[in-house]
């Protein structure tokens, strides 16, 4: 009996050192991957100007619509890994990468002192910063948002109301003299973030609906 707990207790060891291991070279071999992308290290060189680590990457799924009317959504699979700045003990930023070409998709910066997110999408080279994100309802729930917490509970097949990245459909405020301004949410891996006035056609006034009217797009 005492030679087959022992056989056991040596089996439980060896599979679950087995298993840190497994985890360490998939997030050594993603990190490697992530640092052999010049257009990331040159990125983060630019925007921190100190030296930097990476840390512990997630691998997930984004979906988005294909378009502002159409519903059908694209997936792709991705990677979500973290990056320690200076002597931080708390990653600060994080950086997505398409699994299957490890090319550099999206760039978030959350700066925690001065309540401020920073959001890029490479491709488009399009900026966005975010102010006093410690008023979000879902800042402390994600544990000021740390994304790779995020990444973990972000099911892209049960997320289809709501953008993985970018504006999400247009909705109604409240019915004033017969009508409504309209409004839409900003999201970030999934997250609303900012929730604004739709602009009019002269890229100036609040968009302003009918109430009741049913709305088609974005």
């Amino acid at each position: 009996m005492k030679t087959i707990k022992t056989v056991f207790f040596s089996l439980l060891v060896l599979f679950i050192g087995t298993s840190l291991i497994t985890s360490c070279s998939n997030d050594e071999e993603t990190n490697s991957n992530v640092l052999e992308n010049t257009k990331v290290s040159t990125y983060l060189k630019s925007f921190y100007s100190t030296s930097y680590q990476l840390g512990k990457s997630v691998e997930t799924k984004s979906k988005n619509s294909t378009s502002e009317l159409n519903r059908s959504a694209e997936v792709e699979n991705i990677v979500i890994t973290e990056v320690f700045v200076g002597d931080d003990a708390i990653a600060r930023g994080y950086v997505v990468t398409d699994k299957n070409t490890n090319d550099f998709l999206y760039f978030i910066d959350v700066n925690r002192l001065e309540y401020k997110l920073t959001t890029v999408k490479i491709d488009v080279n399009d900026t966005k910063v975010f102010n006093n994100i410690d008023e979000l309802d879902k800042y402390l729930s994600t544990d000021e948002f740390d994304y790779i917490k995020i990444a973990e509970d972000y099911v892209a097949e049960q997320s289809a109301e709501r953008r993985f990245w970018g504006w999400g459909p247009m909705f109604g405020g409240e019915c004033k003299g017969g009508v409504r301004i309209m409004y839409h949410t900003y999201y970030v891996f999934g997250i609303g973030v900012d929730t604004d006035p739709v602009l009019a056609s002269d890229g100036v006034s609040s968009l302003q609906e009918p109430c009741g009217e049913a709305v088609l797009g974005d």
